[in-house]
């Protein structure tokens, strides 16, 4: 089974309804999209499009907001992962991190077809973390 490590540096991103219509329309989360997928396309250089089914795992590393309470801080710097309960949902975040591994690395994101998503504070800065493992057919 191949597995391949991708990391996109800076606070993930979660997916956002498209507002307007038309010629004229824009999406606010474009830029950040496009960001991502140059990331990727430098990570995944010289590799094929995975065309077959795969398992990928999402770790979302979120920055530490200012109001932490100290001892959560500390459990944070000695290691622990201390799960992030606060917006944006985890879903969103796969969602948007799934369109953009959508023509980078995998061919279609209907090819995913397993896979876990984690959302926690980040000790260092904030990136998200995917693991995309192709699954062999019998």
């Amino acid at each position: 089974m191949t597995q391949y490590v991708y990391e996109i540096s800076g606070d993930p991103t979660a997916w956002q309804t498209h507002s307007g219509y038309g010629k004229r329309s824009y999406s606010k989360h474009t830029p950040k999209k496009t960001s991502a997928q140059w990331e990727l396309r430098k990570q995944n250089y010289g590799r094929p499009i995975i065309k077959g089914a795969v398992r990928v795992d999402f770790f979302f590393e979120m920055p530490i907001p200012k109001s932490m309470p100290k001892k959560i801080l500390k459990r944070i710097s000695e290691g622990e992962k201390v799960y992030c309960p606060k917006r944006p949902d985890r879903d969103n975040l796969q969602k948007f991190h799934s369109d953009v591994l959508t023509g980078t690395v995998l061919l279609d994101d209907n090819i995913i077809v397993a896979g876990e998503t984690q959302k926690y504070y980040s000790s260092g800065e904030p990136k998200t973390i995917i693991v995309v493992q192709e699954i062999e057919d019998d």
